[in-house]
């Protein structure tokens, strides 16, 4: 089946199957779903209506018109590829009740920014319960709800093995966050649940608010700059740094917390549990909250023009040699 413009849509009284799918115009749509057994490209046009596209073998999105999906479709693929050419091309734009249901292998490939955004309202959900593979050099956002669901262990697997990876549409998952590349919570809510595990080298919060309720080792740099994190799992950190420059990141897990090192410029640091910095801190602004205990082990440089806020019945132990200027 080949689509370049104009409709093809399937309402049928049973499934539409066909060997391969190129999509390049117009749309694919319809009540009854299109099961796809060979190859399926997707570079321009439309899917749309309450049926199903499902791409049983390869898919590959790229080009650099937009993608749009609409109608309540779903859009079920095993093994999908996707790539850009430029900065803000090859986007995907959903519609309410839409569903993109990875459950094999998505290859993020894009060299350049691109995103998955709500553009005609209402919800959608990216679904993974296989693996989602970022291995372009830029940024991806995803700005619909993000759930990786994982029904074992070799499902729901988020890699972020270069670039960055922006979640900012919330989503609920119980699987598993890793890679030496960037992972934002940048808006939504977000519930990680207490089976799912974040081991990126870098993670920041952005925006909306995160709730951390399963395993959290970064090794890398924590960032709270908007929006509100807390941490109500297990936080293994093994040098790693906490940067807080707005928003509120929230330690009240279940046991001790230690950072590398701790630069708090803004926002808040706050919760009922200890943290520990090890090595050297600095607080150029923002407030400390929460009935929990910050102690320096190291050397505190208290500084700037901001006032420096202790609220809640929180305690801050300097361990080490403290400076204070104005």
């Amino acid at each position: 089946l080949s689509v370049s413009s104009g409709s093809a849509n399937s309402s049928n009284a049973t499934s539409l199957t066909v060997s391969s799918l190129a999509l390049s115009g117009g749309s694919v749509g319809g009540t009854q779903d299109l099961s796809v057994t060979g190859a399926t490209t997707w570079t321009a046009g439309t899917m749309t209506g309450s049926g199903r596209t499902l791409a049983n073998g390869t898919l590959v999105i790229s080009g650099a018109s937009v993608k749009d999906i609409t109608g309540g479709r779903t859009l079920s693929a095993s093994n999908t590829t996707w790539t850009n050419t430029a900065a803000g091309n090859g986007r995907i734009r959903t519609a309410n009740g839409v569903v993109i249901h990875n459950t094999g292998t998505w290859a993020d490939q894009q060299a350049f920014d691109s995103a998955i955004s709500p553009d005609f309202g209402g919800s959608a959900n990216f679904n993974n319960t296989g693996t989602y593979n970022k291995a372009g050099a830029g940024t991806t956002t995803i700005a619909i709800a993000f759930n990786n669901t994982a029904a074992d262990a070799a499902h729901g697997i988020v890699n972020v093995n270069a670039g960055t990876l922006v979640l900012s549409g919330g989503g609920v998952s119980n699987g598993s966050f890793q890679g030496v590349g960037t992972l934002g919570f940048g808006g939504g809510t977000h519930e990680l649940q207490a089976g799912s595990s974040v081991a990126s080298a870098n993670v920041f919060f952005s925006g909306g608010t995160t709730n951390v309720a399963g395993s959290y080792g970064v090794t890398g740099t924590t960032t709270v700059n908007g929006g509100t994190a807390n941490f109500l799992g297990t936080v293994a950190t093994a040098g790693g740094d906490l940067v807080i420059t707005a928003g509120a990141g929230n330690f009240s897990n279940s046991a001790g917390v230690s950072f590398n090192t701790l630069a708090l410029s803004g926002g808040s640091l706050g919760g009922t549990q200890n943290l520990d910095i090890t090595g050297p801190a600095a607080w150029t602004g923002g407030g400390m909250t929460g009935s929990g205990r910050t102690t320096t082990q190291a050397a505190l440089a208290i500084s700037g023009t901001q006032v420096h806020d202790i609220t809640g019945g929180r305690t801050l132990a300097t361990a080490g040699t403290t400076t204070w200027t104005n």
